[in-house]
């Protein structure tokens, strides 16, 4: 079984035996069951898949994956299945973070009767710092084991029972410290900056570089200081104002800033390529004081005005109908 994220890309290859120059097809069955697909070279009714190779090499490319991408994939030949793939897709917004400077620690393997429920973990990623303390992480993988296999704890191989077990245990992004004193022949970084325009009250979101993987070594820092995901002054949930997501996204929420002004962020992945933002403030708008007050006084004139002549139309009014009443009683 091979996990992936969505969004990230499948590359699956196989080298085809010499059989009268024929040309490998790629046969997808989901693993709810439901979707069965039939991938061929040159073929682009599936706008997210594509089919390379000849006759002595296939190449089968899924970008980006999506949580319906994940189930079997075989290289078929002639009818005959020459190798298969069993691809789990997750979305890395289920998983939960483990920060180990808080004292936080994953769960621990369960097991019931001869099945065991328990994490699988890939890598390490990469130091995102350099000189000095930085972060990395790995992510863990529900799996459940028993002797003649295994399977991902929400595939029909596994029990009910277990399956449910494993809704109330997220899986996991642990998140560690790490010290890496990087060479001094590191490659030259690619540097890119942008100017980002935003009002008071707003709230931004921004992405290191398209078609980023979660597995990246991405460090933030806001106005030259590093932000880490064990920060607690930063967080790390959506109820903070700024946060570092679980896709390596930064997210800076409702904008306090009345006088404007310009923040800066940067973010570097793999410290190689570095992309720094220039967050631009509009400041809110100002009051006259001295023209607000003038304009009161005008608003009180103008209105004692109108209420001194209503006042003497009343009055004048009130005299004419006096005047009426005693002429028609003369009459």
């Amino acid at each position: 079984m091979l996990d992936y994220f969505t969004d990230e890309e499948l590359k699956l290859q196989y080298l085809i035996p010499k059989v009268n120059n024929s040309i490998a097809q790629w046969n997808f069955r989901s693993y709810k069951g439901k979707i069965i697909r039939e991938y061929f070279i040159n073929n682009h009714t599936f706008s997210t898949v594509e089919v390379t190779g000849d006759d002595t090499i296939s190449s089968l490319y899924v970008s980006p994956l999506a949580l319906l991408d994940a189930g079997r994939y075989d290289c078929v030949l002639n009818g005959r299945v020459l190798a298969s793939w069993r691809i789990s897709v997750r979305s890395v917004d289920t998983m939960q973070y483990i920060l180990t400077a808080r004292g936080q620690t994953p769960w621990k393997n369960t097991t019931i009767r001869d099945k065991t429920i328990g994490l699988r973990w890939s890598p390490w990623t990469n130091c995102d710092g350099c000189a000095g303390s930085g972060e990395r992480r790995r992510f863990g993988f529900c799996y459940v084991t028993w002797d003649e296999g295994s399977a991902h704890c929400n595939s029909r191989e596994v029990p009910i029972m277990m399956r449910t077990l494993a809704k109330s245990r997220p899986e996991e992004i642990v998140v560690g410290v790490c010290y890496d004193q990087c060479s001094d022949k590191q490659p030259p970084m690619f540097v890119r900056e942008q100017r980002i325009l935003v009002k008071n009250g707003a709230s931004v979101k921004f992405t290191c570089r398209q078609n980023a993987s979660v597995r990246d070594a991405v460090r933030w820092e806001h106005n030259d200081v590093t932000v880490k995901r064990n920060d607690v002054s930063f967080g790390y949930v959506a109820s903070k104002s700024r946060y570092v997501s679980k896709d390596n996204r930064f997210f800076f929420n409702n904008i306090h800033m009345p006088s404007g002004g310009t923040v800066r962020f940067a973010c570097t992945t793999d410290r190689k390529r570095r992309i720094i933002f220039q967050l631009v403030v509009s400041p809110l708008p100002t009051i006259d004081v001295a023209s607000f007050i003038d304009h009161i006084r005008w608003m009180a004139i103008t209105s004692a005005i109108q209420v001194t002549v209503f006042l003497i139309l009343l009055t004048f009014y009130s005299l004419l109908r006096s005047f009426a009443d005693e002429t028609s009683l003369n009459l």
